[in-house]
């Protein structure tokens, strides 16, 4: 379980320990990743970054600069997520979040706790993301799900 983020109106860390097996003994790692939050009293309010997934830092005057989420350290948690017109996986949601940053796109989404098409061992519908373009030429702004049934379907119990 994550701790809390070390600071309360500005970027920080949190932390993790974890018991890992080394041979036939027990360790502990212990795991540290950006944080990020706001509040009401500064220097990092709500408002403060405009730009598409933008977070804010301050740096020990408080001065503010809006920056690109970091990423390092966060765990492997693979989510299906649509930046502009592009639905890929990413690496965790604080990828997803840092690549509408970088490129300045405000029409970013998180569409799946997991990969995109993953394919689940239960019957279950899918996302499946097609580019949509009627017979007039007239054609969807995003990707559009058209979902699709996978995993074993028959006669589940």
């Amino acid at each position: 379980e994550w701790g809390e983020c070390s600071e309360d109106c500005k970027q920080g860390f949190k932390t993790r320990k974890r018991r890992v097996f080394i041979g036939k003994g027990v360790g502990y790692d212990k795991q540290t990743v950006s944080c990020y939050s706001t509040c009401d009293d500064g220097p990092c309010y709500k408002d403060s970054c405009t730009g598409p997934a933008q977070v804010c830092t301050a740096d020990d005057k408080d001065a503010v600069t809006c920056i690109c989420p970091m990423c390092q350290g966060h765990e492997l948690a693979p989510v299906c997520g649509r930046v502009g017109k592009e639905v890929m996986t990413f690496d965790s949601e604080c990828e997803l979040h840092h690549e509408a940053c970088k490129l300045k796109q405000p029409d970013y989404q998180l569409l799946e706790r997991r990969a995109c098409q993953a394919k689940p061992a239960k019957c279950t519908r899918i996302q499946k993301y097609v580019e949509y373009e009627d017979k007039q030429g007239c054609a969807a702004e995003h990707s559009v799900s058209v979902g699709d049934c996978y995993g074993v379907c028959e006669n589940e119990a």
